[in-house]
């Protein structure tokens, strides 16, 4: 049982150090892709005299329990307080973009297609309530009964369900589910968690540049 546990406690740091590794490697990336993304939503936010947040965030689950998940917006942000307004409405706390694609504002629309939004998430990652590699951040309302994977692991910027739904399973990785990802953190060795969580961001990088966010 000591044996397990410390076992547990190394993959959780091991799992972490990696985070500060993407974090710092890909810095150049995230802070010019946030100057561009922020100076276009500015701009347009100008021309159509119609301002708002440059983050939202929507309430998601990690570790069995809700945080604050950050995405950039997509929203003309008149579109945004209008669907605010509705009773009841925000129950599950997510934005329901897709069944009203004229909520979307031109940059939102590039950033959908290649899940530049996602980019917000970087600031979870900073903060530590997410992983770069783990189970889909589901909203509370999506979550089935007994998802182990969600209740036990931390949400992943990167998971192995969307790289599958964004490639068509045109994927590396073995891993093809969140639950076979639980038995390989829970039951593998800190070196096969290493390369299946690199093959996995390899996978994600291809489903980003793959451009089938929307």
């Amino acid at each position: 049982m000591e044996h397990t546990f410390v076992h547990a406690k190394t993959k959780a740091f091991v799992r972490r150090l990696m985070d500060l590794i993407v974090l710092i490697v890909t810095a150049p990336v995230w802070l010019t892709a946030y100057v561009v993304l922020f100076s276009a939503m500015l701009l347009e936010q100008l021309l159509r005299w119609d301002f708002g947040p440059l983050f939202v965030h929507e309430i998601r689950l990690t570790q069995g329990k809700p945080f604050k998940l950050y995405k950039l917006s997509l929203f003309k942000e008149s579109y945004r307080r209008k669907y605010w307004e509705i009773p009841g409405e925000m129950k599950s706390h997510t934005f329901l973009q897709k069944e009203n694609p004229d909520s979307l504002s031109t940059v939102g629309r590039v950033m959908k297609k290649y899940c530049l939004d996602e980019a917000g998430q970087f600031l979870n990652l900073i903060i530590g309530n997410i992983s770069t590699v783990g189970p889909r951040p589901y909203i509370l309302a999506e979550i089935p009964e007994g998802d182990l994977p969600r209740q036990l692991l931390k949400a992943g910027m990167l998971s192995v369900n969307n790289n599958n739904i964004k490639t068509g399973q045109s994927v590396i990785s073995k891993i093809t589910t969140e639950d076979e990802y639980l038995d390989l953190m829970m039951n593998g060795t800190v070196w096969q968690m290493v390369r299946a969580n690199c093959i996995i961001i390899l996978d994600g990088i291809r489903a980003i540049l793959m451009g089938k966010g929307m």
